[in-house]
């Protein structure tokens, strides 16, 4: 008999099996196990990358709330577009992989 792992695609044929581990007792479990142990590494280029994107989510706050102010007192925009319109530009202005 064989053993096929929690994954394993069967394609074709007939077969039985028996199981001998679940959750942490089995393969998967056990290198989700190993994997949970391992610390994060920090290195100089991620903590760079970090502190780019503090400073990037400070500037695109910053420049929403100009945008709000500069729509409220200079151009008398409505609350509702305005509020939408600083959302939008909020979501667009900081990239999709960019760390937390």
């Amino acid at each position: 008999m064989c053993l096929a792992y929690s994954g394993t695609m069967v394609t074709s044929g007939v077969s039985q099996g028996v199981v001998v581990g679940t959750g942490s007792q089995a393969e998967i479990g056990r290198i989700s196990t190993m994997m949970s142990d391992v610390e994060a590494l920090q290195t100089p280029l991620t903590r760079q990358i970090a502190a780019f994107g503090r400073w990037l989510a400070l500037a695109v706050v910053l420049m929403t709330l100009v945008l709000v102010l500069v729509g409220t007192l200079a151009h008398d925009t409505d609350t509702g577009e305005l509020l939408q319109a600083a959302a939008s530009f909020a979501v667009a202005a900081i990239p999709e992989g960019c760390p937390p």
